[in-house]
């Protein structure tokens, strides 16, 4: 491939979830690259460890792959994840004489130098580094680990690297000097052990601070000028004015007092104030003072008989004691008692602050009560003599009176009137006609008469052989269709069943798709649950065939007699009338066969291992081997391929290859092989080469010919070389 990319590292953000990160670049090992953690808050770093903190795939690849965290190691949030290429130093292309040239492995081993280039050149650019057009004598130092350590890395007097002073050394200068301006660039200038931090300037020299913001802490005895902050805590400040600007003068002592206190004859001018709460007591409130300003307390003696609010509002009093006289009260005082000629309430309410409290308007003597046109009598007698009373009114005397109905009887004997008689029809205006103790009610039309109910809603009881319409809910019906209006038929008892049972012959027709577990069925059958089944079962018999689908799989289930009811159950395909296909417990029958000796009861395919074996002394040595089989019931057929074979210690003993998937059941299944760099014995003209299988559970291969008898192939036969080969095919029966 070509190198047009000189990414050599990518960075990720952790979030505590995220567990697979992405490596843009090709790497050739998955060793070739360094995973690193860095703590953003503290900029530490770790280097984490292969297959204990992470795993890496994509190996090879011209695009890159992930390295994917485990479990227990995933990036925080607050951490970054660094993947950084760090190809290995070596040479490891070897380049055989007379070759073909390896193109592939060339380029690979050129992508190898290019990436080791760009990684050291990502270091420089990490480096400290002087200018192209900067010069330096010597980037060395001599100064050993011993004699460097705690000191400052610094230049001399030619601008070559040193070692000067040391850390303390700098630490303990106690008068340092600025070279120019500090600049503590966002940062702060702080001191330990709750040491000071003094500014002090020399003889006369003052300290300029142009603006300052003081959170805590006290100036004392300091002289704040025109241009010092407006905000801060001073346990004493003199101050030709002071602007609060828009803030608050407070006392930070417990319960601390604010004073202000003139000097001599002079006076505390407050040309506007708002007192909201405590006491302004002993004070002469003069003609030049606030017009407005709330006051909890006014001294009697200091404000004399009358206070003249001089044409003023007083927005917001509360009167304990005395009388309101002539005066018209706001929306919101609250008076404990008031002597009022007219109450105008100007379309607010008269309410109650008690608790469930009462509203009494008690006349004085005979007077009544007015409520706009209505005037009740309120100088009647209310007690038990009063009972079921109802109010009426006498146009005469124009009062509304508590009196009897009718010779003393009140609306509570209307119960007893058994044959009452409507004068129009009855409105029940939201409410409901009800009995109690579990009574009927009964609407019974007279004679030939009929009750005729346009609309009927029929919660609960029984309707029956009644022709009901669309909404009425019935425990029996006998109805010629049912029009279920895009709604539900449901049963109401607990684990109801709902059965839809024909007459005679008759059937359960479905015109429609039917969605069992599905509101939405998508076939003519569509049954959706988490383990849809369908169940067959022979009313006659014990066992019963189940159908489920393997949500696990994607797959359908059959389950033939799942609680093993019958021994002999099966599974058949018929095709026009004819099996096919039978599927017992012994296997798979063909065309009717019910033999269990000719069941097909497996098929699997694998690899086997090619095992060098002997009838005497040390076996053979295989350079390379591979082997696989296929088994079809009891028929196996094993092909296998042995490369660059030792031969054994004995040249007599026999060659035998062992490591047989199956162990044949008859011994010399014969088999083909074809062979390199192997001796025959005899003199015969034609050969053929055959492996065996034997019942021992290996394969010798046998040497036949014209001339000779079979002879197995033996030690002596293998090229001493270590160059023979074989590969072969047995099929043999189990």
């Amino acid at each position: 491939m070509t190198v047009s990319s000189t990414t050599t590292k990518n960075s990720y953000s952790g979030n505590g979830s995220t567990t697979v990160f992405a490596y843009t670049f090709k790497i050739f090992d998955d060793d070739d690259i360094t995973v690193i953690i860095r703590t953003d808050s503290t900029g530490a770093e770790v280097v984490k460890t292969k297959t204990t903190h992470y795993t890496v795939s994509g190996v090879g690849s011209s695009s890159g792959g992930n390295v994917t965290f485990t479990s227990g190691n995933t990036p925080a949030s607050g951490e970054t994840v660094l993947l950084i290429r760090t190809t290995a130093q070596t040479q490891l292309t070897d380049y055989t004489p007379n070759d073909p040239f390896p193109a592939a492995s060339h380029e690979d081993a050129l992508d190898k130098v290019t990436f080791i280039a760009q990684e050291l050149q990502e270091e420089l650019g990490r480096s400290i580094k002087i200018s192209k057009s900067n010069t330096i004598t010597s980037s060395e130092f001599t100064t050993s680990a011993t004699d460097r350590a705690n000191k400052v890395l610094g230049f001399d007097g030619s601008g070559d690297l040193t070692v000067t002073a040391s850390v303390d050394d700098i630490s303990k200068d106690t008068t340092p000097q600025l070279g120019g301006n500090l600049d503590v660039n966002g940062n702060s200038i702080v001191s330990t052990s709750n040491g000071n931090i003094d500014i002090t300037p020399n003889g006369t020299g003052e300290v300029n601070i142009s603006k300052v913001d003081i959170d805590a802490g006290a100036i004392d005895g300091t002289v704040i000028g025109a241009n010092s902050a407006e905000s801060g805590t001073f346990a004493e400040v003199i101050v030709d004015n002071l602007r609060l600007n828009a803030r608050t003068l407070s006392s930070t002592d417990t319960n601390g007092d604010i004073n202000l206190t003139p000097n001599g004859t002079g006076e505390v001018n407050i040309p506007k104030v708002d007192i909201d709460s405590g006491a302004i007591d002993g004070t002469v409130i003069g003609a030049s003072s606030a017009d407005s300003g709330t006051f909890t307390t006014l001294s009697a003696t200091t404000l004399g008989s009358a206070v003249d609010l001089n044409n003023q509002a007083l927005t917001n009093a509360n009167i304990d004691s005395g009388a309101v006289d002539g005066i018209t009260l706001g929306t919101n005082s609250a008076v404990t008692e008031a002597q009022i000629d007219n109450i105008n309430i100007n379309g607010n309410s008269i309410t109650s602050t008690n608790s469930n409290g009462n509203i009494t308007i008690d006349p004085n003597g005979t007077g009544n009560v007015s409520i706009g046109n209505f005037t009740f009598n309120a100088d009647q007698t209310v007690g038990s003599g009063q009972n079921d009373f109802v109010l009426k009114y006498d146009d005469t005397s124009g009062l509304i009176s508590l009196e009897a109905t009718g010779g003393g009887v009140g609306l509570s004997d209307v119960v007893d009137d058994t044959s009452p008689q409507l004068g129009g029809n009855l409105d029940v205006n939201g409410n409901s006609i009800i009995s109690a103790s579990n009574g009927n009610i009964a609407i019974t039309p007279d004679g030939t008469g009929e009750v005729d109910i346009s609309k009927v809603d029929i919660d609960s009881g029984a309707i029956d052989g009644v022709t009901l319409g669309t909404n009425s809910a019935v425990t029996e019906a006998q109805i010629d269709n049912i029009n279920i209006n895009g709604n539900t038929v449901s049963s109401t008892n607990t684990d109801g069943d709902i059965t839809l049972d024909p007459n005679g012959t008759g059937h359960v027709v479905i015109p429609a798709d039917i969605g069992i577990g599905t509101t939405s069925p998508a076939a003519r059958i569509h049954i959706e649950d988490s383990t849809p089944t369908i169940r067959l079962e022979d009313t006659g018999a014990n066992g019963y065939v189940q159908i489920s689908a393997n949500n696990a799989r994607g797959g359908l289930t059959i389950q033939l007699d799942p609680d093993n009811v019958d021994s002999s159950t099966d599974l058949r395909v018929q095709v026009d009338g004819t099996e096919v296909v039978r599927v017992t417990s012994d296997g798979l029958l063909f065309n009717g066969d019910s033999a269990a000796a000719n069941a097909l009861d497996d098929y699997e395919e694998g690899t086997w291992t090619l095992t060098p074996q002997t009838n005497s002394g040390t076996a053979a040595s295989i350079g390379t081997a591979s082997g696989i089989y296929t088994k079809v019931g009891r028929l196996v057929t094993v092909t296998g391929v042995a490369t660059n074979i030792t031969p054994g210690g004995t040249a007599s003993s026999i060659f035998r290859i062992g490591g047989l998937p199956f162990t044949p059941a008859n011994e010399n299944s014969n088999g083909s092989a074809s062979w390199e760099n192997i001796t025959f014995q005899g003199s015969s003209t034609r050969f053929y080469f055959a492996p065996q299988a034997r019942m021992a559970g290996y394969i010798q291969f046998i040497q036949c010919g014209d001339n000779n008898t079979d002879t197995a192939l033996d030690h002596g036969d293998l090229d001493a070389g270590n160059t023979s080969d074989i590969e072969f095919t047995v099929t043999y029966m189990v």
